[in-house]
């Protein structure tokens, strides 16, 4: 028999209540993002950051694995940890959940669909310097490619702190440069697309502690108002629930 039914807006009350989804619920293409900001500016758009074109989101896989808990214990099974959660209470940051019903552009973070995005949202300027390294971005080790860890320490920084590092990889800089390499190349993907040292390009993030893996999503950066059928809830991140997470 068909399992239960459920829109974005059904998810939503479920998260809302702490209610587990049902075991024979039929998970809805709902995709999701937290947000976190200080003002309505940046925690009106996916992804606030300057220069940020395209927005991660986590799938439908994950719905079953935040609804039904607290906002901290949600967010902290994404991965997000106890002591950057701690240290935003404590800087005032706000949190938010948007969920989205089917967006448009959505899709499986593989390489090649992430160049497709890169073609359309960065141009041909971009794109002309990315193309010629598509197969050594493909078949090279991150490792190898950044020996030294650089392009992680940066990306690591608070981001006002990273943005205006002379080593962090704007698109701006990028399309600045005489002549590119692999690195810059990686450079860009990792500080402007998000591509982190643990990106494989399959569609799948890898934990690096446990293992796991989970669908990746990327989309289209979006102001939360141009996103129909989407629903944004605002999330009360308590210190009692971060500490329940061992």
């Amino acid at each position: 028999m068909p399992g239960q039914q459920l829109d974005v807006h059904a998810i939503a009350r479920f998260f809302e209540s702490r209610t587990r989804l049902p075991d024979d619920a039929d998970l809805p293409e709902v995709y999701g993002r937290f947000l976190r900001g200080t003002d309505e500016k940046t925690l009106s758009i996916l992804s606030d950051e300057p220069g940020k074109k395209l927005s991660w989101v986590f799938g439908p896989e994950t719905l079953p694995r935040i609804v039904g808990h607290s906002a901290a214990q949600a967010m902290l099974s994404l991965g997000f940890s106890k002591t950057w959660l701690i240290n935003r209470l404590r800087d005032g940051t706000r949190h938010r959940l948007v969920l989205m019903q089917s967006p448009a552009d959505c899709v499986l973070a593989t390489w090649d669909s992430i160049l497709r995005l890169i073609q359309i949202k960065y141009g041909d300027a971009v794109w002309g310097r990315v193309a010629p390294f598509v197969s050594a971005l493909k078949s090279t080790d991150f490792d190898e490619i950044d020996p030294t860890g650089r392009l992680r320490k940066v990306a690591e920084m608070p981001v006002q702190q990273k943005i205006a590092h002379p080593d962090f990889y704007s698109a701006d800089k990028f399309l600045a440069m005489e002549e590119v390499t692999l690195y810059d190349v990686r450079g860009f993907f990792y500080h402007s697309i998000g591509c982190n040292y643990l990106f494989q390009g399959t569609g799948y993030a890898l934990d690096g502690d446990s293992g796991e893996r989970t669908p990746e999503y990327l989309m289209p950066n979006s102001l939360l108002c141009d996103i129909p059928n989407s629903v944004l809830l605002n999330l009360d991140v308590k210190l009692e629930d971060i500490n329940m997470v061992s």
